[in-house]
């Protein structure tokens, strides 16, 4: 685990949280380290999806396969980055995407329910984590809610407008 301190320790959801608490909030967390090797899925399309996840070496993309077989890069996932986040869920909503390794990569899971609810020690890099959470998942739908005025606009010379006025 200490080779990945320093991109732990850069990831906006540690943002805070010094070098030497990031093992102790990783053994609190429930950690663990998965290795994906190119083409694997760290998660699939219809998966539950119960971690939130920081790669740490490598790169991913958030991806979706149409019937007929045309693939979608929604999104590239690159080393620091945080993802997951969005798509854990306590009524089971199932993930509407992949995410798969475009190179062997490592990613660090964190059980989402223990994220997410405070730990008895009540630790205050717990508390510094929940909220990184959320400023995570608030940007991540501003920039949501921006992509979408784009695509709401109806000619394509409204959405190039768009995109150059702002």
């Amino acid at each position: 685990m200490k080779k990945y301190l320093d991109v732990l320790k850069s990831s906006r959801l540690f943002n805070g949280v010094s070098e030497d608490e990031i093992p102790l909030m990783l053994g609190c967390l429930d950690y663990r380290v998965v290795e994906y090797r190119r083409g694997e899925y760290v998660f699939r399309h219809g998966d539950r999806v119960r971690d939130i996840a920081v790669l740490v070496c490598g790169e991913l993309h958030i991806q979706r396969d149409d019937f007929w077989g045309n693939r979608t890069i929604i999104e590239r996932i690159a080393v620091g980055d945080v993802f997951g986040e969005a798509n854990v869920s306590s009524d089971g909503s199932l993930l509407p995407n992949d995410v798969c390794a475009t190179c062997d990569s490592t990613v660090v899971l964190l059980d989402a329910e223990k994220v997410l609810s405070v730990c008895s020690s009540a630790c205050r890099f717990h508390s510094l984590v929940v909220r990184n959470l959320f400023h995570i998942v608030s940007d991540k739908n501003r920039s949501l809610v921006r992509k979408m005025g784009y695509i709401s606009r109806r000619t394509t010379r409204d959405k190039l407008d768009a995109e150059v006025l702002e």
